[in-house]
């Protein structure tokens, strides 16, 4: 599936399955764009870590996890890869849409996340729900980068 279009009675938004991120979000009443226009969306999720770990890596019962690089940052495992991830679409109606991803990572990271965009009248409701799935305890960090226009 390509993009997602939302419609509310003052809202549109378009949702990227490719990194689960609202590409688009207009507010009729305001005449335009909540959400700067911006290559990573304009509201992406940030999971596993939502932030940059010194030296990317951290300890955890006495032994180091070394986070896992990707072609978004030399240095760091930024805003974890959720957001560089394509989500499998689960429902969509006129108003909202749920998506999962299922992810796994040698460090230590296994676990599936659902993302929910739902528009009411004149709000957008993101949730983002995250279980993790492997044996041994993991720390997480997850939430939205925001690019409010206003």
């Amino acid at each position: 599936m390509t993009q997602i279009r939302l419609q509310s009675a003052e809202l549109e938004a378009m949702i990227d399955p490719q990194g689960g991120k609202v590409l688009r979000l207009i507010s009729r009443p305001l005449g335009g764009h909540v959400l700067h226009e911006n290559p990573a969306g304009g509201l992406f999720p940030m999971l596993p870590v939502a932030n940059r770990v010194a030296g990317n890596r951290f300890m955890l019962r006495g032994e180091e996890v070394v986070l896992p690089q990707h072609g978004a940052d030399d240095t760091f495992f930024l805003h974890g890869d959720g957001w560089l991830q394509r989500w499998q679409v689960i429902t969509v109606t006129q108003s909202g849409c749920l998506l999962q991803l299922r992810s796994w990572h040698p460090c230590g990271y296994d676990y599936t996340a659902q993302l929910c965009y739902q528009l009411e009248t004149s709000s957008l409701h993101a949730s983002l729900t995250l279980t993790h799935c492997g044996e041994q305890p993991m720390i997480y960090g997850c939430g939205f980068h925001p690019f409010f226009a206003f």
